[in-house]
């Protein structure tokens, strides 16, 4: 049981003896997701339980046990689906702390500062260590989200896929994509805990607000089908309002301005089994099958409108419907078929 193999110094360690963790995929940022028991901690039921995470907090006897290494992951959130596994995007450490979810709220502010020194910081410095980078005040402000209808799966504080997979903080098992009837750890003051964790880490005070980055000049680029200037999605101006459509070609492999919930028109496309959709979201380039975008009809070109290659006519403009979980950012259109 060594730290580099993730068991922690100074927290009781007591294996599962029905789980043995699972790999890691590679290629993702840490995280670390908060659940409530329940209910007490009970170290013979930890050991014995199938769906464990790595560790195990009791506020009220401040005591942490730990059942699985850090360097595995553990089980305590579904997995879901395509295109990763919740549980094991790398560094996914899970917490089950004791009590509710509907009494999280009434956990005291030394028990919160206890967590925040002997739980949370020792995970950073774990992180530290193996190289991962992990921005633990890139956590929600769960004491103040609504919490009427927070188990639902689309419920307005959840992530969405994507989000889920650039997620580099910490945060609560409501905060889960494909975690829907979960609601934990309920209004749990988890930002707090996270300041706390900050400043004791790194010797300081913690910022209230982390400093925004500064901005990225952008290019702003004439699309030769409406003759407009695409917007510059820096200046809310500019923004296109949801539901807006913007005119591009397919098969000039260009990047077209596209906004969550909206539509999207692009001429000429006959989408293929094998063609691809790909996306900037948050400065990554993501890549999906166009069958998940839902093709949702065709409609007559206009004559003598030329495509980006300068080309007129066509068989029409084919119509997506741009999904809400992508934030606002450019899309890149595949090849035509």
């Amino acid at each position: 049981m060594s730290y580099d193999d993730g068991w922690i110094p100074g927290w009781q360690h007591a294996p599962s003896l029905v789980r043995e963790g699972m790999w890691y995929e590679p290629g993702y940022p840490p995280r670390l997701t908060l659940h409530t028991i329940e209910g007490g901690l009970n170290v013979s039921s930890a050991v014995n339980h199938r769906y464990t995470p790595q560790i195990w907090v009791s506020w009220k006897r401040r005591q942490i046990v730990q059942t699985l290494p850090l360097i595995y992951a553990g089980y305590a959130t579904w997995g879901g689906g395509d295109p990763y596994d919740t549980r094991t995007v790398n560094g996914h450490v899970q917490v089950e702390i004791e009590g509710s979810a509907a009494d999280s709220a009434s956990i005291p502010q030394d028990a919160l500062d206890w967590m925040a020194e002997a739980l949370i910081v020792p995970i950073m410095r774990f992180y530290a260590h193996k190289g991962w980078k992990f921005n633990v005040l890139n956590t929600p402000d769960t004491a103040n989200e609504v919490m009427g209808g927070s188990a639902a799966e689309n419920a307005p504080q959840r992530m969405g896929v994507w989000q889920w997979a650039l997620h580099d903080g910490m945060n609560g098992h409501r905060h889960v994509v494909w975690n829907g009837d979960r609601w934990d750890p309920g209004p749990m003051d988890t930002l707090y805990m996270a300041r706390k964790a900050y400043a004791i880490y790194h010797g300081t005070v913690v910022p209230i607000e982390p400093p925004p980055p500064p901005p990225k000049p952008r290019r702003r680029r004439r699309d030769m089908i409406t003759g407009r200037y695409r917007p510059n999605p820096e200046d809310p101006t500019q923004r296109y309002q949801q539901g807006d459509a913007e005119l591009g070609t397919a098969n000039c492999l260009d990047f077209l301005a596209v906004e969550p919930g909206g539509v999207i028109y692009h001429h000429p496309w006959t989408p293929g089994a094998g063609s691809l959709v790909k996306f900037l979201y948050k400065g990554q380039l993501i890549t999906e099958n166009w069958s998940k975008w839902g093709v949702v009809g065709t409609f007559v070109a206009p004559t003598g409108i030329p495509d980006f290659d300068g080309n007129v006519g066509g068989p029409g403009f084919a119509t997506l419907l741009v999904p809400a979980h992508i934030e606002y950012g450019a899309l890149y259109l595949p090849p035509m078929s």
